[in-house]
């Protein structure tokens, strides 16, 4: 089989190289150096303005040094590995994707089983072989289960990434590449149900939404044949999904929370308030923030003068835009808008060049989710970010994806 002129990889030595797809990735490192650039910026300018306010610049260096290697050094260390290893090995690659396929679909039945059995007996095996879940996750019958992870929605959010793309990725490999993976298939599918599993809504509203904007890319993309194939699929996705839901107490239960009125919008909703504490924040401090150092020992403070002094959950903005407002000011936010403005540019070109939606889905979730959780300073969930974008690289850098030799041919096949 040949593939479409436009996207053929030439072959050199073996290996598929793509110079335009080079040329996009050129433009992404590029991105990332003025992204890691301007976080430098901002550490030396924050470092001086804690030495300025009389507080510790030794903590405000240790907080910034490891929000530079989360967000840009291990991202682009991480992805820029992948890449060379693909383009080097492309043999290698191709001959562990099947076994790596198979042992994440294992992975992921094995976890929603473990996940049953916290749901209905409390276990919770990372904390021990005797451990249990704390009561303060029982509702509606049944435990919040978290999986291999400390909290539900960590384990939620995770799974709303690899959901999202697994499922990119497998529309992508069916309709563009003529290969169907139902690899990628289940484990978007283990994953919905995992996320249904911890109890969390707005993991599964985003991913619903991100597989609809997913499908609507594929539909307007390719042909009506294909388009008729793609909307069977999506109609026994979804009728497996809501069937699961329907007799699901758990997750009735707290959509239905948001609508009890005989609640205060902010009992039901408190992220309310962590915002408008942030908001005072960065009304007050608005050019540099209260700063990473600074940040825990103050927020209290923020809290009791915005009036509320009785409420136990005195958290952060869970808002990450208002989070790097408020310990980063505007230098913060500048810095992190150039990561999101190279990131969307990047997804753009390469779905406009290669019909690939996989990355522009990982920006599009991590965008919606940062509006309700400080997700770009989690530590779980940028691993799992910059874990899939890498596979992602390499997918479309390995280009035809020759997973099944016996059927496919060999390399000479994909020859012009």
């Amino acid at each position: 089989m040949k593939l479409p002129k436009q996207k053929q990889m030439l072959t050199n030595n073996g290996h598929h190289r793509d110079k335009d797809f080079e040329s996009q990735l050129y433009i992404l490192c590029k991105g990332f150096l003025l992204f890691l650039t301007l976080q430098v910026v901002m550490f030396i300018l924050q470092v001086l303005w804690a030495l300025v306010q009389g507080h510790s610049a030794s903590g405000a260096a240790h907080a910034y040094l490891r929000l530079i290697g989360k967000q840009g050094l291990y991202g682009a260390g991480l992805i820029l590995s992948l890449w060379l290893a693909a383009r080097l090995q492309q043999r290698d690659f191709v001959k562990y994707l099947r076994p790596i396929g198979t042992f994440s679909v294992v992975a992921c039945a094995g976890l929603v089983c473990y996940m049953l059995l916290q749901r209905y007996y409390g276990i919770d095996w990372v904390h021990g072989w005797q451990a249990k879940i704390g009561e303060h996750r029982f509702a509606y019958g049944v435990y919040r289960a978290s999986g291999v992870m400390g909290h539900p929605l960590t384990m939620a959010f995770n799974c709303m990434l690899l959901s999202t793309f697994s499922f990119a990725q497998a529309l992508w490999l069916w309709l563009d590449r003529r290969y169907f993976d139902a690899h990628c298939f289940l484990i978007a599918f283990l994953t919905m149900l995992m996320i249904q599993l911890t109890g969390s809504r707005l993991p599964l509203i985003l991913t619903l939404v991100t597989h609809a904007l997913t499908l609507t890319c594929m539909l307007v993309t390719f042909k009506r044949l294909k388009k008729i194939v793609i909307l069977s699929i999506t109609i026994g996705f979804l009728v497996l999904l809501f069937s699961s839901i329907y007799h699901d107490r758990n997750i009735q239960g707290r959509f239905l929370e948001l609508l009890d009125k005989n609640l205060a919008f902010e009992e039901r909703f408190d992220r309310w308030i962590f915002w408008k504490v942030h908001l005072l924040i960065a009304k007050e401090q608005p050019f540099m923030g209260l700063g990473l150092g600074n940040y825990d020992s103050q927020l209290v403070d923020y809290y009791m003068r915005a009036g509320y002094t009785d409420i136990e959950r005195k958290y952060s903005a869970h808002n990450i835009f208002l989070q790097t407002l408020a310990d980063s000011g505007i230098v913060g936010i500048v810095s992190f808008s150039c990561l999101l403005l190279v990131w969307w540019k990047f997804a753009w070109s390469i779905l406009k060049r290669y019909r690939y939606p996989g990355f522009l889905m990982l920006w599009l979730l991590t965008l919606m989710g940062g509006l309700f959780q400080n997700n770009l300073r989690d530590s779980e969930y940028l691993f799992a970010l910059w874990t899939l974008f890498g596979f992602g690289i390499v997918t479309l850098q390995l280009g035809s994806l020759d997973l099944e030799p016996e059927r496919r041919g060999n390399l000479k096949d994909y020859e012009p």
